[in-house]
C-alpha cells in the first residue's frame, strides 16, 4: 500500500513538473518560519502556500522549506523527506524521499511554486489539491536521519 501511495506522490510531482513549466504559476505570499537551527544551517517552512498552475487551471496547497547555509563554507545536508498522509508515513520506507542538498556558503536555498530545480522539489511538500477531490488528508512532515556536514 505504501508503494502505491508513493508512487501515487511521484507521478503527481511529475505531472505538476509539467504544469510548471508548460504554464505560469500565482503563488499567496507566507512569512518563513524558523523550525530548526542548527551550528551550520537555519531551516525555515511556508505552511499553506496556494500555488496556482494556470496551464491545468488547478490549486494546489504545499509546504516549501528554506535552508540557509549560515557558514564560509559549502554544507550537504541529508535527510528523508517523512510525509504523513492520514498520520501514516508514506513515504519514510521509500529510498527515493532521501534526499542530499548541497548549500553554497552563505546561500540559501528553498521551495517554491516553480520546482524548476531538484532541490526546489526536495524542499516542496504536497499538502492537498484544492481543485480536485483528494484521498488522503495531509497530516504532518518530518525530516528524519538529518545530517549537516
Amino acid at each position: 500500500m505504501k508503494n502505491i501511495y508513493s508512487n501515487m506522490i511521484s507521478k503527481g510531482a511529475l505531472l505538476l513538473s509539467f504544469f510548471l513549466v508548460v504554464g505560469g504559476v500565482n503563488a499567496q505570499n507566507n512569512q518563513w518560519n524558523l523550525v530548526q537551527s542548527t551550528q551550520k544551517v537555519d531551516i525555515f517552512e511556508q505552511t499553506d502556500v496556494v500555488c496556482n498552475i494556470t496551464a491545468a487551471n488547478v490549486d494546489m496547497m504545499y509546504t516549501f522549506l528554506k535552508m540557509k547555509n549560515k557558514t564560509a563554507s559549502d554544507v550537504q545536508v541529508s535527510f528523508l523527506m517523512a510525509i504523513y498522509y492520514d498520520n501514516q508515513c508514506r513515504t519514510c520506507a521509500n529510498s527515493e524521499y532521501e534526499f542530499t542538498i548541497n548549500i553554497p556558503a552563505g546561500q540559501s536555498i528553498s521551495g517554491d511554486c516553480v520546482f524548476d530545480t531538484a532541490e526546489k522539489g526536495m524542499l516542496s511538500i504536497f499538502q492537498k489539491n484544492l481543485s480536485q477531490p483528494n484521498y488522503s488528508d495531509y497530516t504532518r512532515y518530518e525530516l528524519q536521519n538529518l545530517v549537516i556536514q
